[in-house]
């Protein structure tokens, strides 16, 4: 179940709440007129299919910033950042994923606030809206699940042959406990080389490989390649 962080600033015009059931969210529209935030847009993605919120607010005659698009599913939202004024009215976003930040869309004056849960993605959104953007909430999922181990700082140690790949080994987390996998192969005297994930900032997406057949053998591994959603 996804968890609800109430919306920050006022209760002005109309309540809105996009829902939770979502996968990601992965593109936002949002603009700004001559007091502050008018409307923002969402658009989601649930089983593979995009589903446009409506608009939350009015267009009016504000100002549309370019949209914040987000490439499901390497990248993800992972925090808000916005400001608004005594009267609750929202005066500035900002939006940020795993991968980049957006530009300020408005003015980042009176009271901050920020949207973010540790190690979950942002999901949905909720709030308030009238003629401007009066609040705004947020709801989050977890990145993974709790049963499931991700992988952590290095993944893999690859043990070096003269002819290929003659070990593996793996480190993951769970929670927040760090689990060292046993070897897997043969180690020889060349040693391991390392592959460091930035996590939780980074976590692998692939991992390329070939396989052949050396002196009549079985087939075996003779190159190895782990993809992050930063760099291969």
């Amino acid at each position: 179940m996804a968890q609800k962080v109430e919306a920050h600033g006022g209760k002005g015009g109309n309540q809105w709440d996009d829902g939770s059931e979502h996968d990601a969210v992965i593109k936002i529209q949002v603009g700004a007129g001559g007091i502050g935030i008018q409307y923002v847009k969402f658009d989601y993605v649930k089983n593979g299919q995009t589903e446009e919120a409506p608009l939350r607010g009015i267009k009016g005659r504000s100002i549309a910033a370019d949209p914040f698009v987000i490439s499901h599913p390497g990248e993800h939202l992972v925090s808000v950042e916005g400001w608004y004024n005594p009267e609750g009215l929202h005066q500035g976003l900002k939006f940020k994923s795993n991968k980049k930040t957006s530009d300020l869309i408005g003015y980042d004056d009176g009271t901050h606030f920020t949207l973010q849960v540790q190690d979950k993605k942002i999901v949905g959104f909720h709030g308030f809206a009238g003629d401007y953007v009066h609040s705004l909430g947020a709801y989050f999922s977890p990145l993974t699940s709790s049963t499931t181990l991700t992988p952590a700082k290095k993944l893999p140690a690859l043990g070096q042959g003269h002819d290929g790949v003659s070990a593996v080994k793996f480190e993951y987390v769970n929670g927040s406990q760090v689990v060292i996998g046993g070897e897997r192969g043969k180690p020889t005297l060349l040693g391991f080389e390392e592959f460091e994930l930035d996590y939780p900032n980074e976590y692998i997406t692939a991992v390329d490989g070939t396989v052949d057949k050396i002196y009549r053998s079985d087939s075996a591994v003779i190159t190895l390649q782990e993809k992050t959603d930063i760099l291969t």
